[in-house]
């Protein structure tokens, strides 16, 4: 309240695009707006319901919100002091400042994203189900508006492991249906605008000082430059590697949406704000392991990805490791306090050695957001499913005991 924002940042530009749209001009002439305008209904009437100097704050919650509202989903209802301590990491990361900072919509996708996956999930045989599953579609419908590369590989996921087909439907009706009405009531293909812009925007080059190019992708082309292949690799990537997710069984939600989303980063069209739910999920595992020296590391890379003669970074990231440390003393987790402090040492260290690499491949002229960004997918990857290969192999050691 104290800040009061003057505007709504990146959050107003969604808001202000139906606005345009009614005033008769053209949203898409800035090229700023690059979503569909269905999409882009509900921050307008956000935006109308409180006044101009609030807007900003009342996005910035709603971001917030829905980041926890995402990370709840998954680090269940116990109520411990650590569940508390992953949220706070979450929204105290590097990348989700950088959206608070912007007031990015990233949280309001991640609450929409909540509510599909509560809604693939749910039995349909359960009283209300035909209610959560036509609030998941709608959701499905303004997700895929606002950020569809972000979305449509995770819903892909979902749909192949829940079957949900009567969603599916319902999404794409309400999807159409909204385009539709808006195109007839505003006497023009605004849908196809859209399309055009979407398309426009995948075929950039990809060797230009882009902002929205923030991933491996920005690495290679920075080695190879910019060629008509290295704009359609990713994509072909992206497919290939969801092809083979699809074979697989995956009954485990949490890797279901970590591999959903994963293969949305390797897309062109990206920013490091994105990276959010990718944290939270790896943090969560984090909490539910005994830890070594890379996951202090990957802590301190999460809350300090750049800037590492930032002397409130530094306190930020050593402040959260003893915070870790703390965490998994009261849960029981801490054999040997000196051991504990050893391994912190060593992931601060590999933190310092991280960033030195970081500042290298700067030299050789990287993009310092997109090294960043690809080390924090990397060794998220790492660390995920390193603490779940983990868990499987001790439940087999406790199922073959318990054979004897």
């Amino acid at each position: 309240m104290i800040f009061n924002w003057p505007n709504a940042r990146d959050s107003a530009v969604y808001a202000n695009a139906f606005s345009d749209l009614i005033n008769g001009d053209n949203p898409y002439s800035g090229e700023v707006f690059r979503s569909g305008l269905l999409g882009s209904l509900p921050f307008y009437l956000v935006s109308l319901a409180f006044p101009q100097s609030l807007e900003g704050l009342v996005f910035l919650i709603l971001g917030i919100l829905g980041t926890l509202y995402f990370a709840r989903l998954f680090i269940g209802r116990e109520n411990r002091i650590s569940d508390l301590f992953v949220l706070l990491i979450v929204l105290w990361s590097s990348s989700s400042r950088e959206g608070l900072n912007t007031i990015q919509i990233t949280g309001i996708l991640l609450a929409l994203n909540t509510v599909v996956i509560h809604a693939a999930k749910q039995n349909e045989a359960v009283k209300f189900s035909t209610t959560k599953i036509f609030f998941g579609s709608l959701a499905a419908a303004i997700s895929i508006d606002l950020k569809p590369h972000l979305v449509i590989p995770l819903y892909i996921l979902l749909l192949h492991r829940y079957r949900k087909w009567r969603m599916l439907s319902w999404s794409l009706t309400l999807w159409l249906t909204g385009h539709l009405i808006i195109d007839i009531t505003f006497e023009k293909l605004w849908t196809i605008t859209w399309l055009e812009s979407m398309i426009s925007l995948a075929s950039r080059p990809t060797t230009t000082n882009r902002g929205d190019f923030v991933n491996i992708w920005s690495l290679v082309a920075t080695l190879f430059g910019d060629s008509p292949i290295l704009k359609s690799l990713p994509y072909l990537v992206v497919a290939l590697l969801l092809l083979v997710i699809l074979r697989k069984n995956i009954e485990n939600m949490a890797t279901l949406v970590f591999l959903g989303i994963s293969l949305s980063l390797l897309m062109t069209y990206t920013h490091y704000y994105d990276y959010v739910p990718i944290v939270a999920l790896s943090m969560i595992q984090v909490l539910s392991a005994r830890l070594n020296a890379v996951h202090y590391c990957y802590v301190g890379l999460i809350m300090l990805s750049q800037n590492m003669n930032n002397v409130t970074g530094l306190v930020l990231v050593m402040g959260s490791m003893l915070g870790l440390m703390f965490m998994q003393l009261t849960n029981g987790q801490i054999y040997s306090l000196i051991s504990e402090i050893r391994r912190v040492c060593v992931g601060f260290i590999g933190f310092i050695f991280l960033h030195f690499v970081m500042s290298q491949l700067e030299k050789l002229e990287f993009d310092k957001s997109a090294i960043s960004a690809t080390m924090v997918l990397g060794i998220s990857f790492i660390v995920f499913f390193s603490i779940g290969l983990k868990w499987a192999r001790l439940k087999q050691k406790i199922a073959r005991r318990t054979d004897y």
